[in-house]
């Protein structure tokens, strides 16, 4: 699609900067945003720690003893993503008192690092076969590696693996000491998941009360963040454990945030930022590295603040109990950061069509999707047996649309005040209207794209997902776009909505 045209549906791809992890055992390469020859920028002015709603948030805060597991060691892969996204999900399963079988989850739950890294790299089709062709195929070349373990991940891209239901599990079924690295059982893809990733929140780490609200929602916030491992003194304190880099490098090392203290000064910094005021943050370098495996990272650290897209956010993530629905309907299997938007920052309507598997008893019970804004407005409408290229002609099955509105830019599990019940071999649309309060809304979806260190694939059937605007309807499996990286023309995408139902 031509951005001048006048249908144009506004699909960028959000640009994933390189991202891999950074070992302090390992001599793992420098990525400089400015080249070899940086030079410090200025300091960013963060936001107020006064949330907006008034009720003014702790000066110093802690997870650590309530939500937080234990401390491990990556060792000497690139895998700090994941497991900065497991501490992050086994915070928040304990933080929301989530149950695994018949009991809730403890700071004893151990997910496994291992069968993250493995199937992200290896996918597996969804019971469903609903992601049937998407992939993430690794490019160690791109870092001068030669495995797939060699390149890394990234937190949204890990979160987009996770909602297909893809894990997560126990550490117990693949050991990260004795199976990373190593070809992992197809049972574990799916079958040996004990809990469900229903969705994210994320925030902008210069949002300092945000990330604070997600923190104290979720027990803690996976994060990307420039770590130098080959000359850390530079801006590590080993005295104080603390870490600032006042430097524009692009981020090379994932972890968890599970705290703050608005007063830990600013003296304690190798180099000083201008003020006081750090994240607590757990590392995955075992127990000997920072305080017991914790360390200070300053609120001004300028990779944390600066790297200019979705993936440098913070993330939460929203787990729940694995037996909440029966069957994820869905066709968004893919790792790109895709975006669309109307052109005309008008409201729009995104569908996915999908067909009952389930008989009997079977019940759509909450509908999921995607947005990259903030305060984005929502109407969902499902409809039966719509005809072909007709996603809205089908019979409505919700006397009144659903409406609503999300506050963080995240993916969300939407239940529906009354469930729809459904036939076998019956097609079922679902429709999401996007309005915003303020600026362009702007919706999540999937595409092939290729970002260097890793090639997103994805296969889009015609005539199950679509895009509509005051200016028509167009079938997404023939929207045309641009890579991101190579700038090559590229066609087919899909919304990133699904369809959660019991049986």
């Amino acid at each position: 699609m031509n951005r001048n045209s006048k249908k144009w549906t506004g699909m960028i791809l959000a640009v994933l900067l390189t991202f891999f992890s950074a070992v302090p055992a390992a001599a793992a390469p420098e990525i400089r945003r400015t080249g070899a020859n940086y030079t410090p920028v200025p300091q960013i002015a963060v936001q107020d720690a006064v949330p907006a709603d008034g009720a003014a948030l702790p000066s110093s805060y802690t997870s650590v003893g309530k939500y937080i597991s234990k401390v491990k060691d990556q060792g000497i892969y690139n895998t700090c993503s994941f497991f900065s996204v497991c501490a992050a999900m086994e915070a928040s399963a304990v933080r929301n008192k989530v149950k695994i079988g018949s009991s809730k989850a403890t700071t004893k739950l151990d997910l496994s690092e291992s069968q993250l890294a493995y199937f992200f790299y290896h996918r597996k089709t969804d019971a469903l076969k609903g992601t049937s062709g998407d992939k993430a195929i690794a490019v160690p070349s791109y870092f001068g590696g030669s495995h797939w373990y060699d390149v890394g991940g990234n937190t949204l891209q890990n979160a987009f693996h996770l909602l297909t239901w893809s894990g997560p599990v126990r550490e117990s079924k693949a050991k990260y000491s004795t199976t990373m690295g190593k070809k992992l059982k197809s049972s574990l893809a799916y079958k040996k998941d004990i809990l469900h990733v229903q969705g994210f929140e994320m925030k902008p780490m210069d949002d300092i009360a945000g990330v604070k609200k997600l923190i104290r929602k979720y027990g803690a916030v996976a994060v990307n963040y420039y770590h130098n491992s080959l000359d850390e003194y530079q801006f590590y304190n080993y005295t104080t454990n603390a870490y600032f880099c006042p430097y524009s490098y692009d981020f090379n090392h994932s972890v968890a945030i599970v705290g703050w203290d608005d007063h830990y000064s600013r003296d304690n910094f190798v180099i000083k930022p201008a003020n006081d005021g750090a994240w607590i943050v757990k590392g995955q370098w075992g127990t000997v590295w920072g305080k017991n495996g914790y360390y200070y990272v300053s609120y001004e650290d300028i990779p944390l603040l600066t790297s200019a897209n979705q993936a440098n956010y913070a993330t939460a993530f929203k787990v729940e109990k694995k037996n909440n629905y029966k069957y994820n309907y869905q066709y968004d299997g893919g790792t790109a950061v895709g975006e669309i938007y109307s052109a005309n920052c008008d409201s729009f309507t995104l569908a996915n069509t999908f067909k009952a598997v389930g008989g009997g008893k079977e019940k759509l019970k909450a509908v999921g999707f995607g947005v990259w804004s903030e305060g984005v407005r929502y109407k969902i409408q499902i409809y039966r047996n719509s005809k072909k290229g007709k996603p809205f002609s089908g019979k409505k099955l919700l006397s009144k649309a659903q409406t609503g509105v999300l506050g963080n830019a995240g993916f969300y599990t939407v239940k529906l005040k009354k469930a729809v019940k459904l036939k076998k071999g019956y097609t079922y649309t679902v429709a999401v209207k996007f309005s915003g309060p303020q600026g362009c809304p702007s919706a999540m979806t999937d595409a092939a794209d290729h970002y260097g260190w890793i090639k997103a694939v994805t296969k889009q059937k015609a005539g199950v997902s679509y895009y509509h605007d005051k200016d028509g309807l167009e079938d997404l499996s023939k929207a045309r776009y641009y890579g991101v990286l190579d700038r090559v023309m590229r066609r087919g995408m899909t919304a990133r909505i699904k369809m959660y139902t019991t049986k």
